[in-house]
């Protein structure tokens, strides 16, 4: 799955505990802090920035592993760009990672593979390989080897 590491992986299955108890990924997304709050007082309703209901450590977490898809895999980014263009990047980090947390859980929830990062308006189908920039020297040896692999015609 785009971005997530280990660390991240580990705070993830850590937090969540059992993923049964999450019913839909309505849910799971709240209970991750990745919705907006409200507050409804005399009949108006108002939006907060922040929820401060569910768990911190896997907004955290899921914001994280926003950035890092963002910044590595170029259809998570054009989704990312679409939402800066309309809300802001604060706001499209943690839209993408919204989107990276409902993948967990139909990946947890389900017993499924990872699928691919798709979502419409954007190109479907697997994220293509990250580039080499901004990768870590093991990383990059290793994307080397791939190129090197490579027989053109």
């Amino acid at each position: 799955m785009p971005g997530l590491v280990k660390v991240g992986a580990w705070t993830v299955v850590a937090e969540i505990g059992d993923i049964t108890r999450f019913p839909s990924a309505k849910q799971f997304t709240s209970y991750c802090r990745l919705v907006p709050g409200s507050k409804d007082s005399g009949g108006k309703h108002r939006h907060r920035s922040k929820n401060k209901d569910g768990n911190r450590y896997l907004r955290i977490a899921f914001n994280q592993t926003a950035i890092i898809a963002y910044t590595h895999y170029p259809v998570v980014k054009a989704f990312y760009k679409k939402v800066t263009r309309r809300s802001g990047k604060h706001v499209a980090r943690t839209v993408v990672g919204k989107e990276l947390a409902k993948i967990v859980w139909h990946m947890l929830s389900k017993d499924e593979e990872y699928k691919g990062f798709s979502h419409k308006g954007c190109t479907k189908g697997t994220p293509s390989e990250p580039s080499a920039k901004g990768l870590g020297r093991q990383s990059r040896v290793e994307a080397n080897r791939k190129m090197d692999s490579i027989t053109y015609v």
